[in-house]
Order: structure tokens, then sequence, then C-alpha cells
């Protein structure tokens, strides 16, 4: 199955430079570095300054950036409609009826 899917890929022409190269060979030696890679090292003082910055920094930007607004959850927003609704139904149906009465007494 790995046969297969090699086939795939190879004959895809957008991966046959990675198969095949782009056309030309590439001959030459290799120069070997010249130096070897170093390491950085910091003094006590030095780390301790760039430590503190870095907090400074970090808390300098906890204290700009806003806290997020939480409101009132949508559940609890709709079950007090509900209620203001029903409380509302209660008071104003009475009147209501009082002046549909009076409105269309016959008599």
């Amino acid at each position: 199955m790995a046969d297969n899917n090699m086939k795939v890929q190879v004959d895809n022409p957008l991966n046959r430079p990675m198969h095949n190269g782009n056309g030309q060979l590439i001959t030459g030696v290799l120069p070997a570095p010249n130096a070897l890679p170093y390491q950085v090292l910091y003094s006590g003082y030095e780390q301790s300054q760039i430590y503190n910055g870095m907090v400074r920094d970090l808390y300098q930007h906890q204290k700009s950036a806003s806290p997020k607004k939480k409101g009132m959850p949508t559940i609890i927003k709709i079950i007090l409609g509900v209620l203001g609704a029903m409380a509302l139904y209660a008071v104003v149906k009475p009147s209501a009826v009082k002046l549909f009465n009076k409105i269309f007494h016959r008599g």
C-alpha cells in the first residue's frame, strides 16, 4: 500500500520537484563551519533586570487591559420578562375588564 501511495505522490505535478529535483543537480562540497555555536551567558544581575523588566511589562499590560463585563445570563432575562408580563397582566386585567364594561355596557 505504501508503494501505491508513493506512486500517487510522485505523479502529482506539484510534488515532482521534491522527488526528482528541479532539473539541476547540485554538486559541490559543503563548507565546514568556521566557528562553534556559542551560548550567551548572563550574570545574575543582568538576568534579574531582564526578568523584572518582563514582569513589569506583563503587569502594566494587565493593568491597561479592561476587564470583561459580564451581563445578566439570557435565561434570567427570559424568566424576569415572563414574571413581569404575568405581574402586569394581573394588575391590568381587572381595570381593563372594568373599562371594557363601561365602554360596551348595554342598558
